[in-house]
């Protein structure tokens, strides 16, 4: 192992800069495309499909729910759940992934951690609008 040196201090922290800077690039530059007119059809379709594999999580439990659109409604009680573009967990999702394209490493490895983070954060999402749902 190579001793503590000042030189390998002002690298690592060059290097952490650097790895700063990429991070808010990308990320800052892509929640501009996500909140930007132009993507907003693209995020009212995934509000759509995730309204629809909710309604298909809570059918399996409940068959009082009912989905008109992207709004989910409990057939007893009459409380309803719309899944707008703020439900929708892409700003997260993109954080993380920004995280992960800025980090270095390969992109094998990068395209595995991205598609398994997008389904851990969309699956916490669906957990935290079943509980909003529900309680």
């Amino acid at each position: 192992m190579e001793p503590f040196t000042t030189h390998s201090l002002a690298f690592s922290r060059i290097t952490f800069l650097n790895y700063l800077i990429r991070l808010y690039l990308v990320f800052f530059a892509g929640l501009a495309l996500i909140e930007s007119a132009s993507f907003l059809s693209t995020v009212e379709g995934f509000c759509l499909l995730l309204a629809k594999l909710i309604f298909v999580v809570f059918h399996v439990f409940d068959t009082s729910i009912t989905l008109n659109v992207a709004v989910l409604r409990h057939g007893f009680a009459g409380f309803a759940l719309e899944v707008a573009a703020s439900c929708s967990a892409l700003p997260q999702t993109w954080l993380f992934i920004s995280a992960l394209l800025a980090f270095p490493a390969t992109w094998p490895i990068r395209l595995v951690r991205i598609l398994l983070g997008f389904g851990v954060v969309q699956l916490l999402n669906v957990i935290r609008l079943s509980l909003v749902f529900y309680l």
